[in-house]
């Protein structure tokens, strides 16, 4: 039974600090270390930590920052695994460690996971998926309340405290391009209490992110990461300035940042600097004792050990060069540095004039990152089948990109919504109802998931007519007929069996996740295809997801199709279900009931139905389409 360090770093933080206790306390896993690294707190913090009475091993002192804070937490554990539970942070359950350590075997190196970011009260809730490694370019691989580390590979990894806001995001990055082993599971491990040092200084935090970025990944990739295109938009904003000019300007060459301030040393022993702001701070350790003056209009109000001064006073000392650290404002400032203060043009420098140009980069590159093209949780649209995501998993099931259909949605949402999740790789079990040549169990085992199809008994499919319709799956190699999954894989993967939706089998148990595709308004009646989304949970690991599609009665919130071989789900049926699952406990993605704007949105297809452009459909006296649900089986 490995022994975990559970380290709670504090400053002044009375009002979290026994919830954040209780928390730990509570935990059914007994070999538990746990540290709480206090920086001195000034309020009744410490009284509090000593009023709980539990068995626990208190720093309480100065310190540099909470990097310098979890160091000690780091150098003074004594167990196998450590995680960071801070002041107002709380375990997901009372159960969260030993579900982790279940996982754990000598090959891990980090075990990650997600959070749920909420308020003070506990009263606003937002989930949110550990980002992967494979999207470590991007943004940050894991949420650092999601990790649980091997103390031999943090101990040997401290963070660096020349960060001050992201030293951990350093770590990850460093851990992900030094190959260390890190598993997901599909669980989240914490409550995240919103705020801290990163989302109180966003904007140093952004730069100081960039340049983390920059250390790791290549310099083509940078503007699609999160803490450069965030950044931009931002300073762009607060600035006044065109977002597309800044970018190029700021992301010529950030990556090199610290070679070029060297040329300047090299070049130049006396230096000034324009600004004193989040760049300022950021380029000034490099320059050390040539740094001899910083000019900013604000000088009187700026809290820095800096040297600072009022613009007109830089004639009071001699510089060799003046750096311009506000981009983007490069020609109004130098401008105002001439005209105005007498500074000789070839005295100034901006950080743009020596670096790279990287205008072959796309044109909304930060726009498109900054909101994505996930498909919404809800109804299917037009600007979803024209979306990169759309045709990334239609280009998978061999299809057309440019087949602009709902029932592919349908294939591509499911696709979308298990790899967002992590469920789509080696070592995962999926089980799909209703297959019948759908390419889903296929594409799965594609990417090395165990996977169970099913689908109704030939007998019985027979007499519902769904053998002469090729929706049907009567053994194993018809599951595979497009050719998706290499056919040694698949059979190495996938297995079939004949199952009743409406009667599942109490055997079929320990999924990491579930899916159905046009099945539940097959089952005879709404309300036999609602007890399926129920019971079908039970199939599920705890903290398992399911995903399902349906018909959607797109016209009517009064009637519709309730009994009969096709029924139509309306809305108050759709929001009776996601009441009643969380009033389960399961957990629901919020769904979009918007049906789209544009032109084929507004089309209504007409039997025969078209092969292409097909998103809404009149059925008896109904226009309806596809409609998603995500689900997360309770812990």
């Amino acid at each position: 039974m490995p022994k975990i360090t559970i380290v709670t770093v504090t400053f002044n933080a009375q009002r979290y600090i026994e919830r954040t206790i209780n928390s730990v306390q509570e935990q059914d896993y007994k070999n538990i270390e746990y540290i709480i690294i206090d920086g001195a707190s000034t309020d009744d913090t410490i009284k509090k930590i000593k009023n709980k009475n539990v068995k626990l091993n208190l720093i309480s002192e100065k310190d540099n920052g909470i990097y310098d804070a979890m160091n000690k937490g780091i150098i003074n554990a004594t167990g196998d695994w450590i995680f960071f539970l801070n002041a107002g942070d709380i375990f997901y359950s009372k159960n969260t460690i030993s579900t982790l350590v279940k996982e754990l075997n000598q090959k891990i190196d980090i075990l990650y996971g997600d959070i749920v970011l909420v308020d003070e009260a506990m009263q606003n809730k937002q989930y949110l998926m550990a980002s992967g490694i494979e999207n470590a370019s991007i943004q940050p691989p894991f949420w650092h309340q999601g990790m649980l580390i091997k103390i031999s590979l943090h101990i040997n990894r401290l963070y660096d405290l020349r960060y001050k806001s992201c030293s951990d995001y350093d770590f990850m990055m460093y851990c992900v391009t030094n190959n260390f082993i890190c598993k997901y599971i599909n669980l989240p491990f914490a409550y995240y209490l919103e705020g801290g040092e990163s989302t109180t200084n966003i904007y140093k935090n952004r730069l100081e992110g960039i340049a983390i970025a920059s250390k790791y990944i290549d310099i083509d990739l940078l503007p699609t990461n999160f803490f450069f295109s965030d950044f931009i938009e931002n300073h762009a904003e607060k600035c006044n300035l065109n977002i597309n000019i800044l970018r190029n300007k700021f992301g010529k060459n950030i990556r090199n940042l610290e070679v070029l301030l060297k040329e300047i040393k090299n070049k130049y022993n006396k230096i000034a600097i324009y600004g004193c702001g989040t760049i300022t701070n950021l380029i000034a350790p490099y320059l050390g004792n040539q740094l001899i003056i910083i000019a900013d209009k604000n000088h009187q109000t700026i809290n820095t050990k800096l040297p600072l001064c009022a613009p007109k006073k830089l004639k009071e000392y001699e510089f060799d060069t003046i750096i311009i650290s506000q981009i983007g404002q490069e020609q109004q400032i130098s401008t105002y540095l001439v005209n105005e203060l007498g500074v000789e043009l070839n005295k100034i420098t901006s950080l743009d004039s020596v670096v790279l140009d990287l205008n072959s980069i796309a044109r909304n590159t930060i726009s498109k990152i900054k909101k994505g093209e996930d498909f919404e949780v809800g109804i299917c649209t037009q600007k979803q089948l024209e979306s990169e995501v759309y045709k990334k998993w239609i280009s998978y099931f061999k299809q057309n990109p440019s087949r602009l259909h709902r029932k592919y949605w349908e294939f591509a949402f499911i696709s979308e919504a298990l790899s967002k999740r992590h469920l789509l790789q080696k070592g995962y079990k999926g089980l799909g109802f209703a297959v019948g040549e759908e390419p889903l169990a296929s594409t799965f085992c594609s990417f090395n998931v165990e996977v169970l199809a099913t689908d109704l008994n030939y007998e019985e499919a027979q007499k519902q007519g769904w053998t002469d319709t090729n929706e049907h799956a009567k053994e194993l190699d018809q599951i595979n007929i497009r050719n998706i999954c290499d056919k040694e894989k698949f059979k190495n993967l996938c297995s079939f069996k004949s199952l009743d939706m409406n009667n599942i089998p109490d055997d079929l148990i320990n999924f990491d996740f579930i899916w159905s595709a046009c099945a539940l308004e097959h089952l005879g009646s709404i309300t036999k295809g609602e007890n399926f989304i129920y019971d079908s949970l039970k199939c599920l690991k705890p903290g398992g997801i399911a995903v399902h599609t349906t018909e959607y009665n797109f016209s009517s919130n009064t009637d519709t199709i309730e009994t009969g071989a096709t029924v139509l789900f309306r809305k108050k049926d759709i929001e009776r279900i996601v009441q009643k699952l969380q009033e389960m406990g399961h957990e629901v993605e919020k769904i979009n009931y918007e049906g789209g704007d544009m032109p084929i949105d507004k089309y209504i297809d007409l039997p025969p139905y078209l092969e292409d452009n097909h998103i809404k459909l009149l059925l008896d006296k109904y226009v309806i389409t596809s409609i998603g649900l995500i689900i997360r089986k309770k812990l």
